[in-house]
Formats: C-alpha cells, sequence, structure tokens
C-alpha cells in the first residue's frame, strides 16, 4: 500500500489481511465521504465493490459521482425497519450522530445540529435487500450506535470475514465496545487487533485470514496519509 485514505490505518491493516485478492466486497456502514477518511475507498480503487450507507445526503450523493459501481444508501441501519431522528452536526459532518447526546457533546467544538427524521432499516433487511452472498468485510462507524447496527444482523445467514468497528465513545479514548462485544463473540466471531480507535475481529469459519492479520497496530509512518 502506497497511500492510506481512512483516518487510523483501517484500509492498511484490512489490506495485510485480504492480501493477494484482488476482487472483493465489503459494506461500509457510516461510510462518510467517498475518498477522505474513507475505509473502503482502497480497495474500490483495486476493483472491489459493495453496499455503502451513509445518511447525509449530500455525503451520500457523491457515490454516484466518484464511485459508481458501489450502491449507495441514504440512511441508517439500527435495530428495527421505520424512520428515527438524526442529528447532523454542521461542518463536522464526522460528529453527525442518531445518539442525541453526542451531537449535544459536539457544542462544545462551537457548532450546533439539526435534527431530521430519517429512514431506517436493519443490517440483515439490507443484506437481503442488495443479495449479499459474500461479504469480505463490513465496517461500522455510526458514532455511538455501533451495537444497534450488530443487533440488527442476520448472523447465521449474512457473515462478513471481517467486521470493523469503531470501538471507543465519539471525541473520548473511553472503551464502548462493552455493550456489543460479547453478543459478536458469541455469533462466532473473534477479536483479532485494537488499533486505538476500531476493534477488529475475524468469523472463526476463516481461519487463513486471522492468521495473516497484524495483532499490533502497525506505525503511523507505515504508509503515506491522506
Amino acid at each position: 500500500m502506497e497511500l492510506s485514505y481512512s483516518q487510523n490505518l483501517e484500509d492498511y491493516h484490512l489490506s495485510i489481511a485480504f492480501a493477494g485478492q484482488t476482487t472483493g466486497t465489503y459494506v461500509d456502514i457510516g461510510a462518510g465521504h467517498p475518498i477522505a477518511d474513507n475505509v473502503s475507498f482502497w480497495f474500490y480503487e483495486r476493483g472491489w465493490r459493495g453496499v455503502v450507507v451513509e445518511p447525509q445526503a449530500k455525503l451520500a450523493a457523491l457515490y454516484a459521482r466518484l464511485r459508481p459501481r458501489d450502491i449507495a444508501v441514504a440512511g441508517l441501519i439500527g435495530r428495527e425497519c421505520g424512520e428515527t431522528d438524526f442529528h447532523v452536526v454542521d461542518r463536522l459532518h464526522g460528529l453527525s450522530t442518531a445518539m442525541e447526546g453526542i451531537a449535544q457533546t459536539a457544542q462544545a467544538f462551537g457548532v450546533d445540529y439539526q435534527t431530521i427524521s430519517t429512514p431506517m432499516t436493519t443490517l440483515a433487511k439490507l443484506c437481503e435487500t442488495h443479495e449479499l452472498v459474500t461479504i469480505d468485510f463490513l465496517k461500522i462507524d455510526v458514532e455511538g450506535a455501533e451495537g444497534d447496527v450488530l443487533f440488527g444482523g442476520d448472523w447465521e445467514r449474512f457473515r462478513p470475514k471481517v467486521v470493523v468497528a469503531e470501538a471507543v465513545a465519539p471525541m473520548t479514548s473511553e472503551p464502548s465496545w462493552q455493550d456489543w462485544e460479547p453478543f459478536l463473540i458469541a455469533q462466532r466471531y473473534r477479536f483479532v487487533l485494537f488499533d486505538t480507535l476500531n476493534r477488529f475481529y475475524v468469523a472463526e469459519e476463516h481461519p487463513e485470514i486471522m492468521d495473516r492479520f497484524p495483532t499490533e497496530r502497525a506505525p503511523w509512518h507505515a504508509v503515506r496519509h491522506l
């Protein structure tokens, strides 16, 4: 890898786990901008494709222009289908969230937020709708609602080979994975790496990926950064 696009070397760590694989499928929940701070773009550049979910309409609309092979879904992923409030943080789009308490905390940075009603579906329904038979990696970055995404999956029918989920509370370094990690472990996933921001898990039926996965975060200067 010459250039990492992601915030914290996530794409680099995944590239090691999938070394030598020329095509693949990802599901990127809370995808954000199609390129900047994006975990899946490095793979898109190399011929992969997938489903990207981003509730902020202006960001979701960029995918048709910049990543036309991907399926872009403008909405939220949660425990159930319907509609729910989404809190859009002004200017700092990465802090927009379904958790109003987090949006309120963002006001400390001198920004306000607007609340809009946003369609929501489950991870299981998303996979079913788009007929995702094979998923190489699932990435989740939804500002505090990672557990809701995971709890809405059908882990017998749709089994990503790798799951990477943001695992600290937004704007802090406080652990937040204790609420959902036991559930994921119970679905036969094994923890392999904590990169100080995210936790990575591999489905136990893919020991070959587990063997390739780094067990420690790579040095920051292992790659160039966007």
